[in-house]
């Protein structure tokens, strides 16, 4: 009897370390949470895994995108989410973003998001309105 508790308890402590076991990251999808003509900031939640680098690769071009060979820009992840600031972006234009989350086992990636940037409104930037002279 004492040997099978033993070989139980060994069985149960084997189980447990496998389970503190890190994966690799598993995302969810790019939700933005601000969009303007220029800038579009979103984020990722992550749900599996350790974070050691995060970011997303993103472009005005899906195919560049899903291959990874689109701009790739860092972000910050607060425990749980990613979160990324896309600047100096072009009004009224479709974005793909895809997030990544890496650790020593590899690299995650959630779905390519298509997200489109607003119109810029007359007058934006120059202080000025249509039909208004200087």
């Amino acid at each position: 009897m004492k040997r099978i508790l033993y070989i139980l308890s060994i069985g149960v402590m084997m189980c447990m370390a496998s389970c503190e076991q890190d994966v690799m990251p598993v995302l969810g999808d790019v939700i933005a949470d601000e969009v303007t003509s220029s800038t579009i900031v979103c984020h990722c939640d992550v749900l599996e895994g350790s974070i050691d680098a995060c970011g997303v690769y993103y472009d005005t071009s899906k195919n560049r995108v899903s291959s990874k060979k689109a701009t790739k820009l860092e972000g910050t992840f607060d425990g749980s989410a990613i979160t990324v600031e896309l600047t100096k972006l072009t009004p009224n234009k479709n974005y793909y973003i895809m997030a990544y989350g890496m650790n020593e086992l590899g690299e995650g990636n959630s779905a390519v998001a298509t997200i489109k940037t607003t119109h810029r409104m007359p007058g934006a930037g120059d202080n000025t309105l249509p039909g208004v002279e200087k």
